[in-house]
Parts: C-alpha cells; sequence; structure tokens
C-alpha cells in the first residue's frame, strides 16, 4: 500500500457547493447527432430552475451549475479521453491492511466489544482536478444498529486527514445527529472537507432518451471471517463484491465503465420441490432472463448498482427527492421538539420516495385501441415473496410474439400476441399457488379484488413488454395483487433499560399483509424494561379492524384496546434487494422438528417468553406441510439489517436479529448440508430483538 504520511494536505482554496442531483449525459453510442444531447441538457437546466424555485434558493443554482463532475463539465462529453484529457485515476482497487480509524467507535461498540477497525480500500489516485494527487479511499463500517451497511468515498494524501465525498450533500441536509448524516457515523475531526468528488460512476446515466441508469448503491457482500468477537460470536466483514465471474459483460455507453448483468439463478440445485413449484421453477429458467438492475465498475474496479429506468423517471425522481429531503429534515427538527416536550404535535414521518425504475401506470399509456384492459400498477414481473428488489425481469422472448399496443413514457409498448403464452401461466402461478384453498387468505391480502381465473387474469394484460438500451425485452407486470406475508410474522422486542420512547422505521419500502400496532409511517412507543409497549400513534390504529381470527394475531384485539403490546409485529413483503441464496443449514426429521428448534433457540439466547412466541407460531406453520424432513437454516442479524434495514431511535446498544428459512423435503437429501454456526444474543444495554421466518407455500 502506498502510504505518503510524510506528505502535508495541499490547501484546497474552497469546497465546491453542493449539487442536488448531479447528472451526467454520456454521448449513445448509437447516433452521432447532439441534438437529444442538447435536448437533455435544457431539461436539466428546467430541472433545476424548478427545484432552485421551489426552495427559493438561487444559490442552489449557483452550487449546481458551479458543481464539477468529470461527466459533465465539457458541452459534449467524450465516451473516451482525448489526447490532452487525462485519465480521471490511475492504479486499482486493492485492500488496505491497516485501521484508518476514520470511523467513531460508538457506546453500542464498546457495550458489544466491537473493534474500531472496519473494511478501507485505496481506490486509484486522482490524475486532475483539486485532487490531483490524492488517494481516493473507500471506507465500509457494517451496519450501524439495525440499518444497512455504510459506505464512504474519501480522499487523503497523508492518510491522517481526508476529503469526504458528499454528493448528495447529506452533511447539510440532515442534523448531525440523524441516521443519515455521515458525521453520525464518520470522526469528524479527521475530516478536512467536504466536496462532490469528480467520478466515472455518476447518479445519474443517460443512455438514450429512452434508457437512464439510476445508482443505487455499492455493489457489496457481507461474508464471514474467522474470527470471533468477545462473546464468542462470528465476525462479518461488508466487503465491495467484485466477482464478475458468473455475470454477463454488456456493452457499456462510456469507455470508463465495464457494465454487468447477473443471469437469473433459480433456486439451488438439489432443492426438493412438489411438481406445482417445480413446473414454475421449470417457466422461470426458460423465461426469466435476469434482473433489469446492472452492476458497473470503474476503471479502478468499484462496483455499484444501477436501476434501469427512464430520463423522465430521474428527473421526477430529483424534483420528489428534494422534498422528501427537505420534509425529512422537518420531521427530524419536529421530533427533536416533541421528545423534548416543547411540543405536543407529534410530526408524521414523509412518505417514502422510491427510487426510479420502469415501472407505471396503466393511466400513463397512450394506447392505440381503446377495447383493451388493464391492471392499475405494472412494477416488478413474476416477483418473489418476503423481499425482491424494484427492478425487474429481463425476459426470454422474441421480437415476433410481440405486438405494439401504444406508448409509454415516449417508448413503444407492447404485449404478447398469444393469450396462450406459458409465460402467463408462470405469472399467475407465481401470485396463486400462495392461495391454493384458501379463500380466506386471498380475502385478508386482496380486499375488492376478485380471484381471477387464468383466462380472467390473461385477459386484463397481466405482462407488457419494452425494449432496453442492449435490445433486450423488459417484463413489467401488473402489481395490483399482493403476495400474502412472504416474510412471516416478524416481531420486534424493545427492552431498554428505563421507560423510553422509541421510533422504529424502516428504510425500504415494505407492502404490509398485517402491522400491529398500525405503521403509519413509523412506529412511536413507549417502551418499558419489561419489554410491554405503550403505542404513542394510538389513533392510527382502528381496533376494529384487527381480524383476531387471524394467525398470529391472536393477541391483538385486546393489546389494542389496552393500548399495551408485546412486541411489534409485522408481515408482508420487502421492496430492497432479493432474498439471498442459502448455503447452510440443517436436514431434520418431522420427528424431530420441535426438540432441535426448542434447543436452537436455547442455544442462541432467547429468553422463555421469545422462545414460546417463536414456537407457537411457527411449529404449526412448518408442521401442517405433511411431509417427512425440513431443510432448517436461519438468516441472522447482518443479513437481516441489509435484507430488512431499520432505523430505531434511540439506538439500541445490543441487535440481535434472526428469520428462519425452511423447505419440506419429501425425502432426505443425498448430500449433506454444511451446518451453520449461530451467533449468541449477548443482552447489553438497551435490547432489540426479532425473529421471523419465510412463509413457505
Amino acid at each position: 500500500m502506498e502510504n505518503n504520511t510524510q506528505e502535508t494536505v495541499e490547501p484546497i482554496k474552497e469546497s465546491l457547493p453542493p449539487a442536488s442531483e448531479p447528472q451526467v449525459v454520456p454521448q449513445p453510442p448509437k447516433s452521432s447527432s447532439k441534438l437529444p444531447l442538447i435536448v437533455g441538457v435544457i431539461a436539466l437546466v428546467l430541472v433545476c430552475s424548478g427545484a432552485a424555485y421551489a426552495f427559493g434558493s438561487k444559490q442552489l443554482m449557483k452550487n449546481i451549475i458551479s458543481t464539477k463532475s468529470s461527466s459533465v463539465t465539457q458541452e459534449t462529453p467524450s465516451v473516451e479521453p482525448t489526447a490532452t484529457q487525462t485519465p480521471l485515476f490511475t492504479g486499482q482497487l486493492k485492500r488496505i491492511d491497516q485501521n484508518l480509524k476514520i470511523f467513531k467507535q460508538t457506546e453500542s461498540d464498546a457495550l458489544n466489544f466491537v473493534e474500531n477497525n472496519f473494511v478501507y480500500y485505496e481506490a486509484g489516485k486522482f490524475n486532475r482536478g483539486e485532487l490531483s494527487g490524492y488517494t481516493r479511499i473507500i471506507a465500509i463500517r457494517p451496519s450501524e444498529g439495525p440499518g444497512s451497511p455504510l459506505v464512504y468515498a474519501l480522499a487523503t494524501k497523508d492518510f491522517q486527514t481526508y476529503v469526504l465525498d458528499d454528493p448528495e450533500s447529506k452533511t447539510i441536509k440532515y442534523l448531525e445527529d440523524s441516521w443519515q448524516s455521515p458525521y453520525t457515523y464518520l470522526d469528524k475531526s479527521k475530516i478536512s472537507m467536504v466536496k462532490t468528488f469528480d467520478t466515472e460512476l455518476p447518479r445519474n446515466i443517460k443512455l438514450d432518451e429512452q434508457n437512464a441508469l439510476y445508482f443505487e448503491d455499492y455493489f457489496i457482500d457481507t461474508v464471514e471471517t474467522n474470527n470471533k468477537d468477545k462473546n464468542g460470536n462470528s465476525i462479518y466483514e461488508t466487503i465491495l463484491d467484485t466477482d464478475f465471474s458468473k455475470f454477463q459483460k454488456l456493452t457499456s455507453p462510456n469507455a470508463n465503465l465495464a457494465v454487468y448483468f447477473a443471469p437469473f439463478q433459480g433456486i439451488a440445485s438439489g432443492a426438493i420441490l412438489d411438481e406445482k413449484s417445480k413446473e414454475i421453477e421449470k417457466l422461470k429458467k426458460q423465461y426469466i432472463l435476469g434482473d433489469s438492475e446492472v452492476i458497473a465498475s470503474d476503471s479502478t474496479g468499484v462496483p455499484v448498482k444501477y436501476s434501469l429506468t427512464t430520463p423522465s423517471k430521474v428527473m421526477q425522481y430529483i424534483s420528489q427527492k428534494a422534498k422528501y429531503d427537505a420534509d425529512m429534515k422537518t420531521y427530524e427538527e419536529q421530533t427533536k421538539l416533541f421528545q423534548n416536550k416543547q411540543t405536543t404535535v407529534q410530526p408524521q414521518y414523509p412518505k417514502y420516495i422510491y427510487l426510479p425504475n420502469l415501472g407505471f401506470l396503466s393511466s400513463d399509456i397512450v394506447s392505440t385501441s381503446n377495447n383493451l384492459k388493464y391492471f392499475k400498477d405494472y412494477e416488478t414481473a413474476i416477483p418473489g415473496a418476503c423481499a425482491t428488489s424494484q427492478n425487474t425481469r429481463i425476459v426470454n422472448i422474441k421480437d415476433g410474439e410481440l405486438e405494439q399496443i401504444g406508448m409509454v413514457s415516449d417508448r413503444p409498448l407492447f404485449r404478447l400476441k398469444d393469450t396462450s403464452s406459458p409465460i402467463y401461466t408462470l405469472a399467475y402461478q407465481n401470485k396463486m399457488q400462495y392461495y391454493d384453498g384458501s379463500g380466506a387468505e386471498w380475502n385478508d391480502e386482496n380486499k375488492n379484488i376478485a380471484k381471477p381465473t387464468l383466462s380472467e387474469y390473461v385477459s386484463q394484460n397481466p405482462l407488457l413488454f419494452v425494449k432496453d438500451y442492449w435490445n433486450r425485452w423488459v417484463a413489467l407486470g401488473e402489481y395490483d395483487i399482493m403476495l400474502p406475508g412472504g416474510c412471516g410474522k416478524p416481531v420486534i422486542y424493545l427492552y431498554p433499560t428505563v421507560p423510553t420512547e422509541v421510533t422504529v422505521q424502516f428504510q425500504v419500502p415494505v407492502q404490509f399483509t398485517t402491522e400491529i400496532p398500525t405503521y403509519a409511517g413509523a412506529w412511536q412507543v413507549l417502551a418499558h424494561k419489561d419489554g410491554t409497549l405503550v403505542n404513542l400513534k394510538s389513533q392510527s390504529t382502528e381496533c376494529g379492524k384487527i381480524d383476531s381470527q387471524k394467525k398470529g394475531s391472536e393477541y391483538a384485539q385486546n393489546a389494542c384496546k389496552t393500548n399495551i403490546y408485546p412486541y411489534l409485529f409485522w408481515a408482508g413483503n420487502v421492496s430492497s434487494q432479493n432474498y439471498p441464496d442459502i448455503t447452510k443449514g440443517w436436514v431434520i426429521a418431522r420427528s424431530e422438528l420441535k426438540g432441535f428448534i426448542n434447543d436452537k433457540l436455547i442455544e442462541i439466547g432467547l429468553n422463555s417468553k421469545e422462545k414460546t412466541d417463536f414456537e407457537s407460531y411457527w411449529l404449526p406453520e412448518m408442521l401442517a406441510k405433511d411431509t417427512p424432513y425440513y431443510r432448517l437454516s436461519f438468516l441472522q442479524t447482518g443479513e437481516l439489517n441489509t435484507l430488512f434495514p431499520m432505523e430505531v431511535t434511540p439506538r439500541p446498544d445490543t441487535i440481535f436479529r434472526i428469520f428462519l428459512d425452511y423447505t419440506p423435503l419429501t425425502i432426505k437429501p443425498k448430500s449433506e448440508i454444511q451446518p451453520q454456526t449461530l451467533n449468541k444474543l449477548i443482552r447489553n444495554g438497551f435490547t432489540l430483538v426479532e425473529w421471523g421466518g419465510l412463509k413457505r407455500i
């Protein structure tokens, strides 16, 4: 590792003003015309002008115009560096062995013996611009509390002080103790300056007039190390995922980027499925090529995720996000006043703003035929239960199988000519398999929607198709019919050391099928030491609408009437990222199931109440399957923090989350599955415990 510890930090005259959203418009490779670029630049200026007007800030426009980005500083962005343009970076991504100690060590870290020794990378050296000569650093800290992992880009010359990249102006938009502020986690004394870095990985990449990419996050993976903490639990690291050996490489819109596509994997080989599930899996492998999300890595090898969207959706998102940021700042300020008893008005959490994708409403369709029927909402096609990304599917369909029916977002929109195509059967069975023989559950999840037959379903055009930048067919699926709560009864216990007002809020969208008490943007409760919770938003929960006959909700009617709850209970499906592959666990005979689960729950440290609650819900659920064997696995805290990230205020000192994943087996597999090592719950200070599981069909 190159360590310039003897050098001093060269002064930079001033930090670049923050931009609301830097945008890049690379020259489309399929056309040499500059007209689309000019139109895009004009549109960007109009959006920025609108944002400036909305906030009454001329300075905002000045900031946007003055912000330097390697991709937008030229009137006509070049795809490759010219003879007179120096490449932005030299060097390649490499792991740093030493502990840079850029992150704070929190009180909960100290209680749980977490060392301030996280993951750092050198990510090239800047060749030009105000940071010329600085080494770029990617710093990764595992999830803070139950939230998602934290990744920051910085730059340094001496590995003592650092310039922080803040492309979304989070250091300005949010209060310093907000979970969205970098200073909640970074050691501010080591940050000499805040800038928006020149980058080869901009937030927005306009591919052509109909396609754009929008930055989701760094492409990371959480891996178990061989080390243990002082409690004897496995230590996990969050690393940049740079293994693209199983990915398909796509044509890049920019010579500085390598773009990859993850082929559809499906259920791991060796899984035991019933006949209907086998047929569904076979159709998935036939028709689903993968998700519309792509991974891009820059010239140094830094990988990030982008969602496929449209330029108009990006501009709409930028406008909505500006309002959301302002509302969030107001919410945090009002929350402090409420918690300090300076106001009796309880603030409402701002409505979540989805990242831009390809979804649309049927009202957005400009149809060439007036007699076509549509569903209301089109989003992810053939979604998974419990957890799925907001990206949709790339499908194996030939041009000749489709007919154009109109336009959406200024792009041609198609449907299948053949109404008997097996992909319709796949889309139908993917949802209806969860409701076989359960009319009551259908009515619970899909109120005011009649359960359709296959022909009725197909007649309403449940799948529609558009072409993407890479000339692939993208399927958009109806999103009106809800899947049942694939995430089956996750419950959250809160144990503060003294009575404490606690707010629990998901950092990702949740499609709830059950929420007790009603979530209403966030749960706000008065938590007591014994775990009992008083709902501080009781006006949001209508006791008469709680179905106490529904499995897992038997207690809820009385809890609502007294306004005292044993835990927070939710079920539903989460839009964050796709449910992870399961590779470890145990195969257990039916006769041994109860004893095995009881032993494991004691082993990991659940108390008597938590263990009883878990068993009373999940054992009957599992034993309802008439099968001789079960494959049992558990997702643990680190995985759940990525899959279902939450913000809990005040932050617990101890977080323990566990999630049961099981598959009924008709026969015992010939090959042994590798057993899991389960972490143990050591309760220190304010403790949050959560258990849940995946509801299998």
